[in-house]
């Protein structure tokens, strides 16, 4: 919710999100009372720079959150028997965000590529089973962002000389939506994100 409280109109109407975390499928399911997410999400974009992260690698992140929350939103439909889009809309924006056309981000929320015995051949998911691939696809990807963010923190914290560093024996814990983690191999004191 960071990024739907505490970002700029402009970052928002790039990213064709609103304010309103209830508007979001993935958001919308618990309490969505502010809390410090506009504070949070300047602290955020702030750490991210002084980990050396770019501009561009900034936003991108941005960009793959703001992707995720549209996914949550995808509705799905059957039309002359084949599972469709219902809200177009959404999958422009998904699209756009993920820097992929339309008719691929259709594809991949409503077939699935099977391969067998040398042969690669398409599959119409029916409505449950596209629903629940948007679902696996926004946790993949979720779950990618989120390591790539802890290797790039990694590599910024990274002391050069392994045996300084198994002295100091630093580590970093992270929170995230699937619990607390500890990466052994990090040089700081606890720290959550």
């Amino acid at each position: 919710m960071q990024l739907l409280r505490g970002s700029s109109d402009s970052e928002l109407k790039q990213s064709d999100l609103s304010r309103d975390p209830s508007n979001y499928n993935y958001t919308n399911q618990g309490s969505t009372e502010t809390l410090s997410e506009r504070s949070d999400y300047k602290t955020t974009s702030a750490a991210f720079k002084a980990f050396g992260f770019s501009a561009e690698e900034i936003n991108t992140t941005w960009r793959t959150v703001a992707a995720i929350l549209h996914l949550g939103n995808v509705q799905f439909a059957l039309q002359d028997d084949e599972i469709v889009i219902a809200n177009r809309n959404v999958l422009k924006s998904v699209a756009k965000l993920l820097n992929v056309t339309e008719n691929e981000a259709s594809t991949a929320l409503t077939q699935r590529v099977i391969a067998a015995h040398g042969d690669i051949m398409k599959k119409q998911h029916d409505k449950t089973q596209a629903e629940f691939g948007r679902d696996a696809f926004a946790k993949a990807i979720y779950e990618r962002l989120f390591t790539w963010i802890v290797e790039r923190i990694n590599k910024a914290i990274e002391v050069p000389n392994k045996s300084l560093a198994k002295r100091f024996n630093r580590v970093i814990g992270v929170v995230d939506i699937y619990g607390f983690e500890i990466f052994d191999d990090n040089q700081f004191e606890q720290v959550i994100f």
